[in-house]
């Protein structure tokens, strides 16, 4: 948590000193993101206490858009496939047309680990990495500016 917690006042200093736009951060993961099994997702899902978390410690201007699906891998996010990674992109385009910065957190790997189940699972370490590294240079390729966090 510490580390999350440096990481998130980093982006927030980092944010505040370079412009006064709004920054939208667009979640993409699985279950845990989406926030499966909580009673109030809405407000409890790690997006969603990422923001409340933002709003208190920072004069900056933050939105999101929460992309987590349940048991989905790296590979059904992957922008050759087309539909989860094209949900975040209509995210992204939606928040860029209205002037403000895009961060990506890219929290997957939970369900590429199950020994079976999910799409494409277990996924080998070497693919995992690959998988990541094609939704990062996808992203970054669409939108130069963005930041992602993996």
């Amino acid at each position: 948590m510490k580390h999350l917690n440096l990481i998130l006042f980093f982006l927030t200093a980092t944010f505040t000193m370079v412009t006064a736009q709004e920054t939208h951060i667009i979640f993409i993961g699985n279950s845990i993101t989406q926030g499966v099994i909580l009673e109030e997702p809405q407000t409890t899902s790690p997006p969603a206490q990422t923001m409340a978390w933002l709003a208190a410690e920072s004069d900056h201007s933050f939105s999101f858009t929460n992309c987590g699906v349940s048991g989905k891998t790296t590979i059904d996010f992957l922008p050759a496939k087309g539909t989860h990674f094209n949900k975040a992109l209509e995210a992204a385009d939606a928040a860029r047309a209205k002037g403000a910065h895009l961060l990506f957190s890219v929290m997957l790997g939970t369900n590429d680990s199950a020994i079976r189940g999910p799409l494409g699972a277990p996924v080998h370490p070497e693919q995992y990495q690959t998988n990541i590294r094609a939704i990062a240079d996808a992203l970054l390729v669409r939108y130069p500016g963005a930041m992602i966090l993996l």
